[in-house]
């Protein structure tokens, strides 16, 4: 069972149908791989020794690698406006997910506000991107 990470990113200035597209997959949920999906040659499921000769890694070690976590948000993701832009908040396992929070700064060109609280820290952070 991992470390659960409560996270919270705040867009400023934007309204969430101007960024619905970055965030949101198919069925509206908040998702990473909307914006950063997985390598197709990273193997998708359980590996073995077979697998790990034949593939590069698994999409375990390309989430952590590019997302910054080992699964993508859960916990019953939201996006809401509010008066200071979009608020996105999501769990996340074992870590932030700094390398899609990174994508959306490059993506968006906006500010962004990341705070996050591990269950296993003792202390929250908070990352201001501008």
């Amino acid at each position: 069972m991992p470390n659960h990470v409560i996270n919270e990113v705040v867009l400023h200035g934007v309204k969430l149908e101007d960024v619905r597209k970055h965030i949101l997959n198919d069925e509206g949920r908040v998702s990473f791989e909307v914006l950063l999906p997985l390598p197709l040659h990273f193997w998708p499921g359980s590996v073995g020794t077979q697998h790990e000769k034949a593939f590069p890694g698994t999409h375990l070690d390309a989430a952590r690698q590019v997302w910054g976590t080992k699964w993508d948000a859960y916990g019953d993701p939201t996006a809401v406006d509010t008066e200071a832009g979009v608020v996105i908040q999501f769990q996340s396992a074992w870590g932030h997910p700094r390398g899609w929070v990174c994508a959306l700064f490059n993506t968006l060109k906006i500010a962004i506000t990341a705070s996050w609280l591990s269950e296993g820290g003792w202390a929250g952070h908070v990352e201001r991107y501008e």
